[in-house]
């Protein structure tokens, strides 16, 4: 989950899983923050969504964004679930808070801060669906609070980052959020192969790199490509 604000008590908070509720209301009530201005959802993976109808309900929201990235699970059980999600989240707006996409274009403030969203198009949402992959279509934001450039990438994969270089989209950013907690960006047989660590980190070009992974995870993250890579800018950047 990640919380960004400014001193006149305005806030967004991008992603929350159901096992950081506690920590993201902490955070909430140490900045003072009766109601975030905007939720932002990258993608529908649990570990990104499945705490925010929670935190909506309990603290409010001004603005949710999200996008339908899923296709029904062919499992009974999931299925059930993610209908009920889906249905929790779409309900959010019968509790006052304004409830849209986040897809590329799609631009606003909250407080001084500005945020633009590069990424996914609708076509890239449709795609995710067909291809059962929401990954695909996780939202890349760029937020801009005082002069620090902040670039959010959720768990976005080689298309979508190579769609963005390929149209010149500014990528630059002072912190850069790693997506995909470090692990694979190329994610199946097909994916853009040219978009490489190496390559999506000279993009970015960034002063300080963050990693969000558990210590106990077992997905491999994050992977040595990426250790690798964010090692060989060690010179010029943190982790």
């Amino acid at each position: 989950s990640i919380f960004v604000d400014e001193e006149h008590r305005r806030a967004m908070v991008i992603d929350a899983p159901g096992a950081a509720r506690g920590s993201v209301d902490a955070t909430l009530a140490a900045a003072e923050v009766v109601k975030p201005d905007l939720v932002l959802i990258t993608h529908s993976d649990s570990d990104h969504v499945s705490g925010v109808v929670a935190m909506v309900r309990k603290h409010g929201a001004r603005e949710i964004m999200y996008n339908a990235d899923r296709a029904l699970p062919s499992d009974p059980e999931e299925r059930t679930r993610w209908r009920s999600q889906s249905r929790a989240l779409a309900g959010l707006e019968d509790r006052g808070t304004l409830v849209g996409a986040a897809t590329d274009g799609v631009s606003g403030s909250v407080g001084s801060m500005a945020y633009t969203i590069l990424s996914p198009s609708h076509a890239m949402v449709t795609m995710a669906q067909a291809l059962a992959r929401p990954n695909r279509a996780s939202a890349i934001v760029r937020v801009t609070a005082g002069r620090c450039v902040f670039l959010v990438g959720g768990d976005a994969d080689s298309e979508g980052w190579g769609r963005l270089i390929d149209r010149h989209a500014d990528i630059k950013a002072d912190v850069f959020r790693v997506p995909h907690h470090g692990g694979a960006i190329a994610q199946g047989s097909g994916d853009r192969a040219d978009v490489t660590w190496v390559r999506l980190l000279a993009e970015v070009d960034a002063r300080l790199h963050v990693v969000s992974v558990g210590t106990g995870n077992s997905h491999d993250h994050p992977t040595r490509d990426a250790l690798v890579a964010l090692g060989q800018r060690a010179d010029r950047a943190r982790v």
